[in-house]
């Protein structure tokens, strides 16, 4: 399993439900890497996302709402513990966490690669942070991609679980 986040210096992904900026390259990054795949969040990503969801993937919903349900193709599940046996269905390389925040948190250790945007610039208006990588076993594997958007400096990187 993977875990797909865009965030600035300080590990910060949104505030109030929110994106903190949104790349084109990054973004057609995101999709292109998620297409034909699951793809895994929370209830308010979702709900930031005008629920709807995100085309040619297999969506899945996790929230604590047991009544919560939307008219759309999604799976809805109310439980981690759910939502793993729902993942057993899956090819562990198909499925991408896309977040929010406490879902990263929750599911990091479950996952074995991060692909992270970091974009070269510190927010003060964040409410929303992705756990930092390194404090979870992963290592910087690679950089895949660097640009300049807005005149600020990116990097799209791969960090991997480290083996002990």
């Amino acid at each position: 399993m993977k875990m797909i986040a865009a965030c600035d210096n300080n590990y910060g992904i949104g505030y109030q439900n929110k994106l903190l900026f949104r790349i084109p390259e990054d973004m057609k990054n995101f999709s292109n890497i998620t297409r034909n795949n699951v793809v895994v969040m929370g209830r308010k990503t979702y709900e930031s996302m005008d629920c709807k969801p995100l085309p040619n993937r297999i969506n899945i919903v996790v929230t604590s709402d047991k009544e919560y349900h939307k008219e759309h193709s999604n799976i809805i599940v109310c439980s981690i513990d759910t939502l793993m046996k729902e993942l057993d269905n899956y090819d562990d390389d198909e499925i991408y966490i896309i977040g929010g925040g406490r879902l990263y948190t929750k599911l990091i250790n479950q996952c074995d690669e991060t692909i992270l945007t970091i974009y070269h610039k510190e927010y003060e208006d964040v409410d929303t942070y992705f756990p930092i990588p390194e404090d979870y076993g992963f290592y910087k594997n690679k950089v895949l991609q660097t640009g300049t958007h807005e005149d600020i400096e990116f990097e799209i990187c791969s960090y991997i679980k480290s083996i002990l």
